[in-house]
């Protein structure tokens, strides 16, 4: 993975802090999708995985939260998109159609 940030990438991220409240008020501000709720036991670091967009990144480590960036999701999405051909699987009648389709 990159180091590189685009503003306009989606990103899972894996974010760790021993501050719950702000890193609860970042995530419900910030537009952040994380598949969990926050209430781990005290003076523990808390590890999660949260869905940001790339322009919000930067508010989570000016914050001292640590944020390690795990996959580019939409840099993900468009390298799958351009595996999948372009044509009509389903248009012969008697053949069943099966994998991801021909590259045209």
């Amino acid at each position: 993975m990159s180091d590189r940030v685009y503003f306009d990438h989606l990103y899972l991220v894996q974010l760790s802090s021993k501050r719950y409240k702000k890193l609860h008020q970042l995530l419900k501000s910030n537009e952040a999708m994380s598949p969990r709720r926050i209430s781990p036991a005290k003076d523990e670091t808390l590890v999660i995985q949260a869905l940001i967009h790339g322009g919000k990144i930067a508010v989570f480590s000016e914050a001292d939260i640590e944020v390690k960036v795990i996959q580019d999701i939409t840099q993900t999405y468009t390298d799958r998109m351009a595996e999948v051909g372009k044509g009509n699987r389903f248009a012969n009648k008697k053949a069943i159609p099966s994998g991801p389709g021909k590259k045209e």
